[in-house]
Parts: C-alpha cells; structure tokens; sequence
C-alpha cells in the first residue's frame, strides 16, 4: 500500500511539474527515481516536494528536496543513481 501511495505521489507530482523526467539512459542507471524517493523519505521521516535528474561530473545524480514531517524543515538531497548512495 505504501508503495502505491509514493506512486501515486510521484505521478501526480509529474503531471504537476513538480518532478523531471529521467533525461538519461537506463544504462546510467541502476535504480529508479521512484525507489529514490522512497528510500530518502523513510531515511529521513520525510516527503519530497521536489526532484530533478542530474549529472554531476561524469555521474548520473538524483536531487530530491524532502520537507520534514512536521513541515519545519526543507532541504535537499543528492542519491547516486548508479549506487543508490545519498551523497
């Protein structure tokens, strides 16, 4: 059910152009934006309002603003998208 609900929450945020599409190949890729964002929001008890795929040097990166759950807080995160690493 949460993985349907982070879905759902990503394909609104698209179709709101909250959220950029993957403007690289799959191959620079290993996991999706999606588990990205799924994996940040439950490291940090946080939701993502924002994302954007990158590059930084010669790498593939996620940048994902998460505000905190009680709405005090807003930062930004980078993930790898080849190692998943929260950078």
């Amino acid at each position: 059910m949460k993985k349907l609900l982070q879905t759902w929450l990503v394909a609104l945020m698209l179709s709101a152009g909250l959220v950029s599409r993957p403007a690289f190949s799959a191959s620079e890729q290993r996991i999706s934006l999606n588990d990205a964002v799924a994996m940040v929001q439950q490291r940090f008890n946080a939701t993502a309002i924002k994302t954007e795929t990158t590059h930084d040097g010669d790498r593939v990166v996620y940048r994902i603003r998460l505000v905190s759950a009680d709405h005090s807080r807003v930062w930004t995160v980078m993930v790898d998208a080849q190692t998943g690493q929260v950078l």
